[in-house]
Protein backbone atom coordinates (compact mmCIF):
# COMPACT_ATOMS: atom_id res chain seq x y z
CA UNK A 1 0.00 0.00 0.00
CA UNK A 2 2.81 2.39 0.92
CA UNK A 3 4.58 1.81 -2.41
CA UNK A 4 1.35 2.61 -4.28
CA UNK A 5 1.15 5.96 -2.47
CA UNK A 6 4.79 6.72 -3.33
CA UNK A 7 4.22 5.82 -6.99
CA UNK A 8 1.06 7.95 -7.13
CA UNK A 9 2.82 10.91 -5.49
CA UNK A 10 5.76 10.58 -7.91
CA UNK A 11 3.39 10.46 -10.88
CA UNK A 12 1.53 13.56 -9.63
CA UNK A 13 4.82 15.46 -9.32
CA UNK A 14 5.83 14.37 -12.82
CA UNK A 15 2.53 15.57 -14.30
CA UNK A 16 2.81 18.91 -12.48
CA UNK A 17 6.39 19.36 -13.71
CA UNK A 18 5.37 18.60 -17.31
CA UNK A 19 2.56 21.12 -17.15
CA UNK A 20 5.10 23.87 -16.40
CA UNK A 21 7.71 22.59 -18.84
CA UNK A 22 8.94 25.16 -21.38
CA UNK A 23 8.40 22.60 -24.16
CA UNK A 24 4.70 22.20 -23.34
CA UNK A 25 2.60 24.94 -25.02
CA UNK A 26 -0.25 26.51 -23.08
CA UNK A 27 -3.42 24.65 -24.03
CA UNK A 28 -5.79 27.45 -23.02
CA UNK A 29 -3.97 30.03 -25.15
CA UNK A 30 -4.30 30.73 -28.86
CA UNK A 31 -2.29 33.19 -30.92
CA UNK A 32 -3.54 34.54 -34.24
CA UNK A 33 -1.30 36.33 -36.73
CA UNK A 34 -2.59 37.71 -39.99
CA UNK A 35 -2.35 40.23 -42.79
CA UNK A 36 -4.67 41.78 -45.34
CA UNK A 37 -4.25 44.01 -48.37
CA UNK A 38 -7.26 45.80 -49.85
CA UNK A 39 -5.87 46.37 -53.35
CA UNK A 40 -4.17 43.12 -54.28
CA UNK A 41 -4.41 40.08 -56.54
CA UNK A 42 -4.30 36.59 -55.12
CA UNK A 43 -4.69 35.54 -51.52
CA UNK A 44 -4.71 39.03 -50.00
CA UNK A 45 -6.13 37.88 -46.65
CA UNK A 46 -4.00 35.39 -44.74
CA UNK A 47 -4.39 34.34 -41.14
CA UNK A 48 -2.95 31.58 -39.00
CA UNK A 49 -4.15 30.66 -35.52
CA UNK A 50 -1.73 28.73 -33.34
CA UNK A 51 -3.31 26.56 -30.69
CA UNK A 52 -1.14 24.09 -28.84
CA UNK A 53 0.86 22.11 -31.37
CA UNK A 54 -1.42 22.99 -34.31
CA UNK A 55 -1.63 25.86 -36.78
CA UNK A 56 -5.02 26.54 -38.40
CA UNK A 57 -4.73 28.63 -41.56
CA UNK A 58 -7.22 30.61 -43.60
CA UNK A 59 -6.53 32.48 -46.80
CA UNK A 60 -8.90 34.34 -49.13
CA UNK A 61 -8.64 35.64 -52.66
CA UNK A 62 -10.83 38.76 -52.74
CA UNK A 63 -10.97 38.75 -56.55
CA UNK A 64 -12.08 35.16 -57.19
CA UNK A 65 -13.71 34.53 -53.83
CA UNK A 66 -11.57 31.41 -53.39
CA UNK A 67 -11.04 30.36 -49.79
CA UNK A 68 -8.51 27.83 -48.54
CA UNK A 69 -8.24 26.59 -45.00
CA UNK A 70 -6.78 23.72 -43.06
CA UNK A 71 -4.46 22.77 -40.27
CA UNK A 72 -0.92 21.57 -39.85
CA UNK A 73 1.16 20.39 -36.94
CA UNK A 74 3.90 22.49 -35.37
CA UNK A 75 7.00 21.12 -33.77
CA UNK A 76 6.85 21.09 -29.97
CA UNK A 77 9.77 23.52 -29.75
CA UNK A 78 8.13 25.94 -32.23
CA UNK A 79 4.90 25.90 -30.24
CA UNK A 80 6.75 26.36 -26.94
CA UNK A 81 8.87 29.23 -28.30
CA UNK A 82 5.78 31.03 -29.60
CA UNK A 83 3.95 30.60 -26.29
CA UNK A 84 6.99 31.92 -24.39
CA UNK A 85 7.15 34.99 -26.66
CA UNK A 86 3.82 36.29 -25.38
CA UNK A 87 4.16 39.22 -22.97
CA UNK A 88 0.52 39.48 -21.92
CA UNK A 89 0.95 42.75 -19.98
CA UNK A 90 2.79 44.46 -22.84
CA UNK A 91 0.13 43.33 -25.32
CA UNK A 92 -2.68 44.51 -23.05
CA UNK A 93 -1.05 47.95 -22.80
CA UNK A 94 -1.27 48.54 -26.57
CA UNK A 95 -4.31 50.19 -28.21
CA UNK A 96 -6.55 48.07 -30.45
CA UNK A 97 -5.51 50.01 -33.58
CA UNK A 98 -2.09 51.56 -34.12
CA UNK A 99 -1.45 53.93 -37.01
CA UNK A 100 -3.52 53.66 -40.17
CA UNK A 101 -3.69 49.97 -41.17
CA UNK A 102 -4.07 49.48 -44.95
CA UNK A 103 -4.21 53.22 -45.64
CA UNK A 104 -2.75 53.98 -49.06
CA UNK A 105 -2.79 50.21 -49.58
CA UNK A 106 0.11 49.63 -47.25
CA UNK A 107 -1.56 46.56 -45.80
CA UNK A 108 -2.85 45.69 -42.37
CA UNK A 109 -1.44 43.19 -39.96
CA UNK A 110 -2.71 41.92 -36.63
CA UNK A 111 -1.74 39.88 -33.64
CA UNK A 112 -4.30 38.42 -31.29
CA UNK A 113 -3.85 36.41 -28.13
CA UNK A 114 -6.71 34.67 -26.42
CA UNK A 115 -6.34 33.25 -22.92
CA UNK A 116 -9.45 31.45 -21.83
CA UNK A 117 -12.30 33.90 -22.42
CA UNK A 118 -10.06 37.00 -22.53
CA UNK A 119 -8.87 38.18 -25.94
CA UNK A 120 -6.58 41.03 -27.00
CA UNK A 121 -6.22 41.98 -30.67
CA UNK A 122 -3.98 44.72 -32.03
CA UNK A 123 -4.23 45.84 -35.68
CA UNK A 124 -1.44 47.91 -37.21
CA UNK A 125 0.28 48.86 -40.46
CA UNK A 126 1.79 45.83 -42.21
CA UNK A 127 5.38 45.16 -41.19
CA UNK A 128 5.43 47.58 -38.25
CA UNK A 129 7.61 46.78 -35.28
CA UNK A 130 6.80 47.39 -31.61
CA UNK A 131 9.61 46.82 -29.12
CA UNK A 132 7.26 45.83 -26.29
CA UNK A 133 5.89 42.83 -28.23
CA UNK A 134 8.67 42.30 -30.81
CA UNK A 135 9.53 38.74 -29.75
CA UNK A 136 5.87 37.75 -30.29
CA UNK A 137 5.72 39.54 -33.65
CA UNK A 138 8.95 37.96 -34.86
CA UNK A 139 7.99 34.44 -33.80
CA UNK A 140 4.42 34.64 -35.14
CA UNK A 141 5.47 36.18 -38.46
CA UNK A 142 8.07 33.49 -39.05
CA UNK A 143 5.65 30.67 -38.22
CA UNK A 144 2.85 32.27 -40.25
CA UNK A 145 5.11 32.58 -43.29
CA UNK A 146 6.34 28.99 -42.90
CA UNK A 147 2.82 27.59 -42.56
CA UNK A 148 1.43 29.54 -45.51
CA UNK A 149 4.39 28.79 -47.76
CA UNK A 150 3.88 25.15 -46.91
CA UNK A 151 0.31 25.32 -48.25
CA UNK A 152 1.11 27.40 -51.33
CA UNK A 153 0.11 30.85 -50.10
CA UNK A 154 3.20 32.73 -51.15
CA UNK A 155 1.28 34.76 -53.78
CA UNK A 156 0.64 37.68 -51.39
CA UNK A 157 3.08 39.37 -48.98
Amino acid sequence: MRSAVVILATFACFVAACADSPTTPAVSQSITSGSSFGECWGFCFQEVTFRGAFAFYLKRDFGSGEVASGKTRLGLQEAADLAKAVDWEALQALPEVIGCPDCTDGGAEWIEVQRGEVKKRVVFEFGSDFPSIQPLLDASRTLRRNVLEGVGAAEAP
